[in-house]
């Protein structure tokens, strides 16, 4: 029974609907839109049945799906519309009907037409949501991964669309946060819980894929008689919320066994040897390919990489990370090229982005500069609005380069960025990016919002890279509470060029070596870790002992200090897949500080 409901569902999705309306749409009344939801997750609750749902991808674009197709898209919601109000039910032709996910559209007569004395009138939310920002292509088909690429409807492909509605299908690039391909898609939802979600919430919609109006339209535009434009819609069946944009890796990997075929590769073995190898080789490997051998710094990124808000109230962040002493990009480049850090990072990492603040701030203006993200092989990067800040322009939210979905590891590039006035712009970006590192906050701009706007919380990991000059800090952004040198090996004339290689330089390692890199650096992003009473007594009595051996040095043991290690403990214990922070691992944190500090007094 659930095998053909699934099957008419795939094939003929509007027909289903319509058939569990009159099934039992009149006894559930105004609950219908939840019936629905229940209805359909249930008969996809099977893995495999979920991915038989055509995905809609850039693998499998709006403008080749057929309209009245049953879609899945996982995207992040870029902003929130007015909603609207649609008739649930109404009668024609003596009939009682079902309204709502796009039917009402298909049907041969008015909405004027209808009898709305008989009508039950509800609303409906409106979303935009587009692909993740930033989303890295191991995780992409890791989650999209779909048995069906095409899907069997009675209406009309897209591939005859007139020339029009094929121009007014592509994404709208203004809501999208950096300089690449995307999707951007219309979402209604009709369930009330799914009327709460907020920008850069990651979801996965199933629903009927249509050709709708934009939003709904104003008293202007309907007293003129102005047409829609109209976009990809999906109205949604049911939808689920992600936590973050993250594949179902395992935490820790010594617990795993070569069984779980969900999570391992054949012959790997969790335990704790090859996890601390497999740690150690990733080290190296990030530390010869993108940091000039320095292995201290790759220590810390892997650390930082792998941060998450903690708590609020009191404020523990993610703490961020200045590489110092980062040479900037060679000027024989006729593009201003990514550090190697930045393609390294997305090869392991579910979602990462750059950002790349331009050589001459006073030019920054609203015309100029961009900020790079993906691009085609051998093409510059798409140019993109230079706004960090989302912001509302005739009551539609563009994009900032800073709206992105929490977990993804921000790396900014300060280093050849030269002094010099700053435009207002600049200004700006520069107050919204300082906001993101020190609060993990970033502020939407709307019309009529007093100060720096609507305050939306974020989930960034920042690694900032920078040339430091003679403070060995960063020009413009805030001091963090994490500052590292760059100590690169000797390599001869060539070490900026190593630090500024394109992804198809990189050496990569070997297939089954990189998963385990993957596994270990993934795994650690959905792992927890406790610290016991015990420990937390030890680390307290290791730091009053600590302090008053260092009580005559200039350089002693602060507050803060112990605030930061305590932040930092819980972050190493991920990287090696513990279960809680031990006495170890807090001596290998007061190691790995201690490196640190001595590296900025040499410098």
């Amino acid at each position: 029974m659930v095998s053909l409901a699934r099957s008419e569902a795939l094939t003929t999705p509007a027909k289903a609907l319509d058939d569990l309306f009159y099934e039992q749409g009149e006894r559930a009344g105004d609950e219908f839109p939840s019936l629905v939801a229940t209805h359909f997750d249930q008969i996809f609750k099977d893995e495999d049945a979920f991915n038989g749902i055509q995905v809609l991808s850039l693998d499998c674009p709006p403008i080749t799906t057929p309209s009245g197709s049953l879609v899945r898209f996982r995207g992040m919601i870029q902003s929130t519309m007015s909603n609207e109000i649609f008739p649930l039910t109404y009668e024609h032709e003596d009939m009682t009907k079902l309204g709502g996910w796009g039917l009402v559209d298909k049907l041969e007569f008015r909405m004027d037409e209808m009898d709305h004395r008989d009508s039950t009138l509800t609303d409906r939310s409106v979303y935009w949501a587009v692909s993740v920002p930033g989303e890295s292509a191991f995780i992409t088909e890791a989650l999209d991964d779909t048995r069906s690429t095409s899907s069997t409807t009675d209406s009309k492909p897209s591939e005859v669309l007139p020339e029009l509605e094929r121009e007014i299908m592509k994404a709208q690039p203004h809501k999208f946060p950096i300089a690449s391909k995307h999707i951007g898609v219309q979402v209604k939802t009709y369930t009330k819980d799914t009327s709460a979600f907020k920008p850069t919430d990651i979801v996965t919609f199933v629903g009927l894929f249509m050709i709708d109006g934009l939003g709904p339209p104003s008293l202007e535009d309907m007293n003129n008689n102005k047409e829609p434009d109209f976009v990809p819609t999906i109205h949604v069946f049911f939808a689920r919320l992600h936590p973050k944009t993250i594949a179902p890796f395992v935490y820790p990997l010594r617990l795993s066994t070569p069984s779980d075929e969900a999570y391992q590769v054949e012959g790997y073995q969790g335990c704790l040897d090859s996890v601390l190898n497999d740690r150690t080789e990733l080290i190296s490997w990030i530390a010869e390919e993108a940091l000039g051998g320095d292995q201290l710094a790759a220590e810390w990124v892997i650390t930082v990489a792998v941060a998450r808000v903690y708590s609020r109230h009191p404020d523990v962040l993610p703490p961020a990370l200045t590489i110092s002493s980062f040479p900037p990009p060679p000027k024989v480049a006729t593009t201003r090229p990514k550090p190697t850090l930045a393609h390294v990072l997305a090869l392991l990492l579910p979602a990462t982005a750059f950002l790349d603040l331009p050589k001459n701030l006073s030019a920054w203006s609203d015309e100029g500069g961009h900020v790079s993200g993906s691009s085609e092989a051998g093409k510059p990067p798409l140019p993109q609005a230079v706004h960090f800040a989302p912001r509302s322009v005739d009551e539609d939210l563009h994009s900032g380069a800073l709206q992105l979905a929490p977990g993804t590891v921000l790396t900014i590039l300060e280093a050849g960025v030269e002094e010099g006035v700053l435009s207002s712009q600049a200004v700006e970006n520069l107050q919204t990016l300082r906001s993101v590192i020190r609060t993990q906050t970033l502020h939407y701009k709307y019309p009529f919002s007093s100060g720096l706007g609507f305050e939306f919380h974020t989930e960034l990991p920042c690694i900032v890279l920078c040339e430091g000059g003679k403070t060995g800090r960063s020009l413009f952004l805030p001091d963090n509470e994490v500052t590292l040198p760059l100590c690169p090996k000797a390599s001869g004339g060539d070490k900026e060029y190593n630090l500024y290689r394109g992804a198809s330089d990189i050496k990569l390692p070997p297939g089954d070596k990189l998963e385990g890199f993957r596994r270990l650096i993934c795994g650690a992003l959905v792992g927890d870790v406790k610290v016991t009473q015990a420990v937390g007594k030890y680390i307290q009595a290791d730091f009053v002992k600590e302090r008053s051996e260092g009580a005559s040095k200039p350089s002693t043991i602060t507050p803060d200090d112990l605030r930061l290690r305590m932040n930092v403990v819980r972050l190493l214990a991920l990287t090696h897949h513990e279960a809680e922070v031990t006495e170890d691992i807090w001596n290998k944190v007061k190691a790995l500080d201690e490196a640190r500090r001595s590296r900025l007094k040499r410098s």
